[in-house]
């Protein structure tokens, strides 16, 4: 969703997040700290060629306020 700030589609999309955030416990891979993602990887069991990726998506836009 894209909308400008204070915009009708701005304060739905905040509304929006608010309550998808509510269903996050339902969501079997949602894991809210990153340290207990650390853990769960160090117990697995890889290929020695296996390649680890992450991304950190408030770091990608830190010229967006994401508060």
């Amino acid at each position: 969703m894209v909308s400008t700030t204070n915009s009708l589609l701005a304060i739905f999309s905040t509304w929006l997040d608010h309550r998808m955030k509510e269903l996050l416990h339902l969501i079997q891979s949602y894991t809210k700290y990153s340290t207990d993602i650390i853990q769960d990887v160090k117990k697995l069991a890889l290929p020695r060629n296996a390649t680890l990726f992450s991304a950190d998506a408030k770091s990608m836009y830190t010229n967006i306020d994401t508060t």
